[in-house]
């Protein structure tokens, strides 16, 4: 008898999910409803409702910025728009090398330390 065989990873990567996880009812139920578009009104009706809750959960009185991007989309606004000429970046895993790539492909100088 043959020892089993693990099935490749898949091509595009892992999930580095946990589990198994609970999914309350009422979670499981608004998955089922159709998807808001990004451009909608629904979807911008959405994120000016929970603008002020977030404020008060965060316990600030300026401005909350939602947005509908990935983490890097979020670093790639930070780096251009809080970044003059060069920025630190303290690399220790594939998220901060992500990061001073980022920096560099802005324009910027990247004072990298790893």
């Amino acid at each position: 008898m043959s020892a089993p065989v693990a099935p490749p990873p898949p091509a595009f990567g892992r999930f580095f999910l946990p589990g198994p996880t609970d999914v309350h009812p009422e979670v499981l139920a608004a998955m089922q409803r159709p998807m808001i578009g990004h451009r909608s009104g629904a979807m911008e009706q959405l994120l000016a409702g929970i603008e002020a809750p977030l404020a008060r959960l965060f316990r600030t009185s300026h401005p909350v910025l939602v947005g509908t991007t990935s983490a890097t989309g979020f670093m790639e606004m930070a780096v251009r728009n809080g970044v003059r000429n060069r920025a630190l970046s303290l690399v220790n895993g594939s998220f901060s090398e992500r990061f001073a790539k980022l920096v560099r492909a802005c324009g910027k100088e990247c004072i990298r330390l790893d």
